[in-house]
């Protein structure tokens, strides 16, 4: 089954629980692993508390082979710490309506390519008196809290989008 079909089945014949567990695995699985050598699409799968039919189960393995090809791609620590930091920002944005499951799939697929680059940042350049461990995660709640505070801030508008086209996802507008 060919990611696109994957895909397609995975939005469209599966209920909001199941997908949800689901993209909950893609999201924390690979929290388990100190990096992304050994991490299997099994053990994505293996987290899950559902039982999957065949079809469910096939297109579901599609989206954690891309993950892994992902994980292989970044799995030195720094780069594999920013792919896990990634992957549960691009749940919250699944869950928001703002990244489908498509778009999510043809990202890793991307990542796995080497057509894509995990988004980089210089923090400390940005904003003063960072917490130790600031992350994309943070990023991206700091560029809400800006916009919710000033829907008009042109700055983290930008910002917000450019993080969203490199994550796969719309543009929150």
């Amino acid at each position: 089954m060919r990611y696109e079909l994957a895909a397609a089945f995975l939005a469209q014949k599966l209920d909001v629980d199941t997908l949800n567990e689901i993209v909950s695995q893609l999201a924390y699985a690979p929290l388990l692993y100190d990096n992304g050598d050994t991490i299997e699409a099994d053990d994505f799968a293996a987290g899950l508390q559902i039982e999957l039919a065949d079809e469910a189960r096939d297109a579901a393995g599609k989206l954690y082979d891309l993950a892994v090809r992902a994980c292989r791609r970044w799995s030195g620590e720094a780069e594999y710490e920013l792919l896990q930091d990634c992957l549960a920002l691009q749940a919250d944005l699944w869950r928001a309506g703002s990244l489908s499951i498509g778009d999510w799939m043809r990202w890793l697929e991307r990542a796995g390519d080497g057509v894509v680059e995990l988004p980089k940042y210089d923090f400390e350049t940005l904003f003063a008196d960072l917490p130790e461990g600031f992350s994309i995660h943070d990023f991206h709640d700091q560029l809400l809290y800006l916009l919710e505070e000033r829907p008009d801030h042109e700055w983290a508008a930008r910002e917000r989008d450019a993080l969203y086209e490199r994550l796969g996802a719309r543009s929150g507008a």
